[in-house]
């Protein structure tokens, strides 16, 4: 995502809660304002518009425009199913759901070997 300040607050209000929002807002204008990047390694929050709650990695860095103006990049990665993973009965759990997902919904399983099982064949 590549913003130019002031975009205005109303996404960041959109996605998360007003608490979580206005401290990204601040964040994201102390990098615009002084190109001080910031980086988080795991950020857990209750996505506003979907009621779930999402794990995510991300930094925001101050970049240079083509036209020399100032922007704000954030590069972010879902980080919640590698949350899930080193969650106690993960394991379990995730076989489940790949073995409904093959059976129910048709989705082929890969094998170390590139092979496929699929339950339906």
């Amino acid at each position: 995502m590549v913003a130019q300040f002031p975009p205005g607050d109303e996404i960041m209000h959109i996605l998360w809660g007003k608490k979580y929002a206005d401290e990204l807002a601040k964040i994201f204008r102390h990098t615009f304002a002084t190109g001080e990047s910031y980086a988080t390694s795991h950020r857990a929050e209750l996505r506003a518009d979907r009621g779930v709650v999402e794990h995510y990695q991300w930094r925001v860095d101050r970049i240079t425009l083509p036209d020399g103006s100032f922007g704000v990049v954030c590069y972010f990665r879902d980080a919640s199913l590698k949350t899930f993973l080193h969650s106690q009965d993960s394991k379990r759990t995730l076989a489940g759901r790949i073995c409904y997902n093959a059976k129910y919904r048709h989705t082929p399983i890969p094998n170390r070997v590139g092979h496929y099982w699929n339950p339906n064949a």
